[in-house]
């Protein structure tokens, strides 16, 4: 599943809220493109899913922090849109104040070009 059907069917009881980001990882593809995965698993009962990973492709930015004294990751609220640029957009920390759009205040996010989610 690629590009805005991933944004789609991450609603409803398919949703990302509450789920566990199980890794992170970080590609050097080319010296010019980056990709990032996340797998998240712990879905709700209703879900159809059990364990997905998100692949964004052709980063153009992403910034993730971690720290000892919170644990890590539930997924707590999140952020995930197209931006009018067309790029992927998620923030795992968002600025709750404004959930329609990219905020400087959104934290543990990332922005790609190209989006790809694989059922695992």
């Amino acid at each position: 599943m690629n590009g805005k059907s991933v944004i789609e069917t991450l609603t409803g009881d398919n949703s990302l809220l509450d789920t566990e980001m199980q890794s992170l990882s970080v590609e050097r593809m080319t010296d010019e493109q980056v990709r990032v995965s996340i797998v998240f698993y712990s879905f709700r009962n209703a879900s159809r899913f059990s364990r997905v990973q998100l692949v964004f492709d052709r980063v153009e930015e992403f910034e993730f922090n971690h720290s000892s004294s919170y644990y890590f990751y539930t997924v707590s609220s999140f952020k995930f849109l197209q931006l009018e640029s067309g790029e992927y957009y998620l923030s795992l920390d968002p600025d709750e104040s404004d959930i329609e759009n990219r905020s400087d205040s959104d934290n543990d996010f990332v922005v790609g070009k190209e989006l790809r989610l694989i059922e695992l």
